[in-house]
This record gives C-alpha cells, structure tokens and sequence, in this order.
C-alpha cells in the first residue's frame, strides 16, 4: 500500500521550491522594507532585552527587523537556514532542542493552518513561553470565494480554517489565556514588494502600493494574543 502524502511534503519535499520561491521569494532589495513592515505589526510587543522565537518563520521577514536581544525561528523549509543566517537570526532545527520557559515573546504567524496537529504545536509552544511571557498567534480568515470548493492543486495547502471564535476556543484549550482576539486586514507584501521593484519607487512606493492593494481588495486575518496569565 503506498503511504499517505506527509503534511510537511510541499514545504520541504521536492516541489518545496516552487511554493517557497514561486510563491513566496521577493527580491533582495525589497527585503528590508518587508523585514520593517513586519516588524511594526510585533515590535509593539517587545522589549530590547526579549528573546523572540517564532515557529514557521519561512524567509526570516518577520524576525529580521525587530529590536530585541535573541531572534530565533524554526521552519521545515530548506532555504530557512541560509535565509536566516542572512538575517542575523538563529535556526532552530527542533524546538525540542529548546529549554522550557525559554521564550519572552513567540510568533505564530500564518502557520498554524499547515500542520497536522495544532494543538500539539499549540502545547510546545506554551512549554517554550516564559511564565510573563506571551504568543502572538494569526491565520487567515478565509472568506474567499476560492475555498467553497475543494481544488487538489490549491497552492497554499492549508489543512486547517478558523474563525476568531475557534481560533480563540482552540488557544484556551491549549494552556493559554486569551489577552486579544480579532480580524484585521493583512497582505500583498510580495505583490507590493516586486511592483515596487519593477517600477523603482522604493520603500515608500512599497508601502503606498501595498496599502492601496489593502484597501481595494482586501483580506483578513484572525489574530490572537495571549500569554500564561491574565493581564
């Protein structure tokens, strides 16, 4: 009998390359700007003296701006490695290899909905949280029409929706206290980041373009915040 296909095949298996660098990859110039852009969504967060881990870190974007004393991030993917070190970041191969209580601030952002088991993912990272410590947790709020139907050769291979009130549900059963929960809008950095590229306008044409994008066809994300106790 021919085993199953593995959750993690797309991102680390052999067609890994065609959804981390046809999907994903933008180019080198723009990658500060994408850096800085997320940093601005997490920095409010952290504090200089924190160590940041996040799980599903993909090309280090959100880790490589922020202003803290350690960024670590862990990934399937094998560009992750050299994609970090470009970025001063350390690899984690196995968060096993992690200390509990490790972690000041930890980022899930836009993975959860690719693993098999996310409350298991959910419970390791409460065991990497430092008891004052908190999760900054988002996935897509998938409204759109392309998700009515099922398509074998979808190109972002979620396993997994939620809405903010599972989302929210989900965490609690885990271990965590739920400190935030929403929508907000998200999206179009590599859209913007390779338009701006294309057309020489830099940062703040990065910015501008992607705003715009937000604005005239938007898409959402749930998030969640929470930590070990109440705030």
């Amino acid at each position: 009998m021919e085993s199953p296909p593995s959750a993690e095949a797309p991102y680390s298996g052999h067609s890994s390359a065609e959804y981390h660098v046809g999907k994903r990859s933008i180019p080198e110039a723009a990658v500060p700007w994408v850096c800085r852009a997320r940093a601005e969504l997490f920095q409010p967060w952290i504090r200089p003296e924190h160590t940041v881990f996040e799980f599903g870190c993909g090309w280090g974007w959100n880790l490589g701006a922020l202003q803290c004393r350690r960024r670590m991030g862990h990934d399937v993917a094998p560009m992750t490695p050299r994609a970090l070190a470009s970025l001063g970041v350390e690899f984690i191969r196995e968060t096993s290899n992690l200390p509990g209580a490790s972690c000041d601030v930890i980022l899930c952002h836009h993975a959860l909905e690719h693993v098999l088991e996310p409350a298991q993912v959910l419970r390791e990272l409460r065991r990497l949280v430092a008891p004052e410590g908190q999760l900054l947790l988002t996935v897509p709020d998938e409204r759109e029409r392309q998700y009515r139907r099922y398509d074998a050769k979808e190109p972002n291979h979620h396993l997994y929706s939620w809405n903010v009130q599972t989302l929210t549900a989900l965490v609690t059963v885990c271990g965590w206290t739920v400190q935030e929960s929403g929508v907000r809008r998200y999206g179009y950095d590599r859209r913007a980041a390779l338009w701006a590229t294309r057309l020489r306008v830099g940062e703040t044409g990065f910015r501008w373009i992607r705003r715009s994008m937000q604005t005239a066809r938007p898409v959402w994300e749930n998030l969640v915040r929470a930590g070990l106790k109440s705030v």
